[in-house]
């Protein structure tokens, strides 16, 4: 790290004056074709012991990573990170760091403010204030694999019996509000259903805040069984009308949710929200190329890394265990070389690294799965909703694999799509993971009165 002196024409007040300009945390959005990505830089030190600097994507959920050297004369910044082919140069005018990010052969504008720690984002259909429902700590074990998860019950006041549901999360580990992006999208949709007379039961995943657990070693097979454990504990509780609990499941939870239906009939309905229909294989595919095009990628390379990545997950298919698709993944690499047509390659080295990350009990048994078979034998009532914008469970494609299946099977059902609405249900421009952040609205209100009124109109 190059130390800075400001020797000729600053006085040590000056001196003083200008380190306390620059360091603090800077936010500010990173301007793609697609939206913007927010990018956070802290700054510390001083002008005369130097300056040192770390950034952060939330989006990608990157934080702390370092530039290897930062400079700073009073008007100019300079930050750099050559190992990662990245750097930022920006003006100081009005408070405010007007610049030029470069990376990867890209040169983006990329604006900052200075903003205090920790800065909250503005998310203003939480709710806030005395609460017109009881909400409740609980805890229930799941017996099968011996652990006990926690959770919050949210009952309407008055008498009921209610109506009931269980929320149950997408990928990756998640709370009982389902936290990501700053959002808690499972606090927003439980406050609006038991305004509405809907009891909630949303819990955190296992080995996740206060449940038990090891997620990592876990499956949707077995976060299946979570969801049941909490299905049988909901119906249970006073004030509860056990013939009307049913399941709601977002993502990975929409997957989760039929699994559970198909093989306790108990269950009265569920509503998959952005649920997967499409084996997981083909959605993997159709996701990849939705997200690449969105993003303005060259149609020939994104048909050369979707092939690749194809024969990868059917080598998985393949294997019986995860144990013989380890043994066996340097034979994959020996006949799968990645070298694009733009020149792009990667050492085997690298890409078993890469590929080894996804050698977990979790995405094995998950890019295994065919939710049509769970589907097929669903007897209850269904509401799915999936987002025009939607790059992660393109509705296009789900719809139509998922319309035959119900229509076939002659069950209550509703498919709607809505419009411009992206993954998490918000309205959205492009329906970019990079938005969602930006987004102040947690969940469409189109999406919550959807929900609500479904359920709500269900027959007793």
């Amino acid at each position: 790290m190059k130390n800075l002196y400001f020797i000729i024409g600053f006085t040590l007040l000056s001196q003083i004056l200008i380190a306390q300009e620059i360091v603090g945390s800077w936010g500010g959005g990173l301007k793609l074709e697609t939206g913007q990505l927010r990018i956070n830089i802290h700054i510390k030190g001083s002008a005369e012991e130097g300056y040192t600097a770390k950034f952060d994507s939330p989006s990608q959920s990157a934080f702390g990573i370092p530039f290897s050297e930062v400079r700073y004369d009073g008007t100019t910044l300079v930050c750099l990170a050559p190992e990662m082919g990245l750097s930022y140069e920006a003006g100081m005018r009005a408070e405010e760091l007007t610049g030029i990010w470069r990376q990867g052969g890209l040169s983006l504008s990329l604006n900052l403010v200075k903003y205090e720690e920790p800065k909250a984002p503005i998310r203003p259909q939480e709710p806030i204030g005395e609460l017109p429902y009881i909400n409740k700590d609980v805890e229930f074990v799941n017996e099968l694999a011996g652990i006990t998860l926690s959770g919050t019950l949210s009952l309407p006041k008055g008498k009921g019996p209610f109506p009931a549901v269980i929320l149950v999360s997408g990928s990756g580990p998640q709370d009982r509000n389902s936290e990501v992006f700053g959002h808690k999208p499972f606090l927003v949709l439980a406050d609006y259903l038991v305004r509405n007379g809907i009891a909630v039961l949303r819990y955190d995943d296992r080995g996740i805040a206060n449940s038990k657990g090891d997620f990592n070693l876990a499956t949707s097979a077995d976060f299946a069984d979570d969801a049941e454990a909490a299905f049988t504990f909901l119906q249970k509780q006073e004030g509860i009308n056990n013939k009307k609990v049913g399941i709601i499941g977002h993502s990975e939870g929409g997957m989760i949710a039929p699994i559970v239906a198909a093989r306790n009939k108990k269950v009265a309905f569920m509503v998959m929200i952005a649920g997967p229909a499409m084996a997981i294989d083909e959605l993997m595919i159709a996701q990849g190329n939705a997200i690449a095009k969105a993003s303005g990628i060259d149609e020939a390379l994104i048909n050369e890394v979707l092939n690749f990545n194809s024969k990868f997950y059917h080598f998985l298919i393949d294997q019986p265990d995860l144990e013989t698709a380890k043994a066996k993944l340097d034979g994959f690499l020996s006949e799968n070389t990645y070298k694009l047509s733009d020149g792009t390659s990667v050492t085997a080295e690298e890409l078993k690294k890469q590929l080894g990350s996804a050698l977990t009990p979790w995405f094995h048994y998950f890019i295994k799965y065919n939710p049509q078979e769970n589907l097929s034998k669903t007897e209850c009532a269904v509401l799915a909703i999936y987002g025009s914008k939607d790059l992660q469970v393109p509705a296009k494609e789900n719809i139509e694999v998922l319309t035959p299946i119900f229509e076939k099977s002659k069950i209550n059902h509703s498919i709607v799509e809505l419009t411009g609405l992206n993954h998490l249900m918000q309205s959205a421009e492009t329906g970019n993971v990079s938005e969602y952040d930006f987004i102040e609205e947690t969940m469409s209100p189109t999406a919550l009165k959807t929900i609500s009124n479904w359920i709500l109109g269900l027959r007793k």
